[in-house]
């Protein structure tokens, strides 16, 4: 039978290892979000949301070029460094389309997901103002690679 002393102990000992895991799980969280928007930030690109983005790119005539990304994807924050922050892509984007970035957490990402058969971050397709599929894009870190498709 287990002493009362020695049940506090493990039960504080318990409580302690709890505690340190959850601080490190959020901890890890926040740094992987603080990252993530960051690299976001370095792309200069508005975030307009998916409806947003369909009625400015309907006024102009221009296709959304949507984005599904999370901050705390390691490929989604790697596509914004090595891609969407480079001045030739990000001036492509501008003067072609309307950029919608749609968050994992945001009221539009199961909705997007579903349309467009998205199973994971980062998704980026390329839609009519009226949301119909023009194209599917392949994820690439390379710049001129990534042009080539738009």
């Amino acid at each position: 039978m287990i002493s009362q002393q020695r049940l506090k102990k493990e039960i504080l000992s318990f409580s302690l290892m709890l505690a340190f895991g959850a601080t490190f799980y959020f901890g890890i969280q926040a740094l992987q979000n603080y990252n993530g928007k960051r690299a976001f930030a370095s792309t200069g690109l508005t975030p307009l949301t998916l409806a947003e983005a369909k009625t400015k790119a309907a006024k102009e005539g221009k296709p959304v070029l949507a984005d599904l990304s999370a901050f705390w994807c390691g490929y989604c924050v790697k596509l914004d460094k090595t891609v969407l922050s480079q001045a030739r892509v990000k001036a492509l984007i501008d003067t072609h389309y309307v950029y919608a970035r749609i968050d994992s957490e945001s009221d539009e990402a199961a909705g997007f997901m579903q349309r467009y058969n998205a199973s994971g971050y980062p998704t980026l397709v390329i839609i009519q103002p009226d949301g119909r599929l023009i194209k599917k894009l392949n994820i690439t870190f390379e710049p001129e690679a990534f042009i080539s498709q738009l």
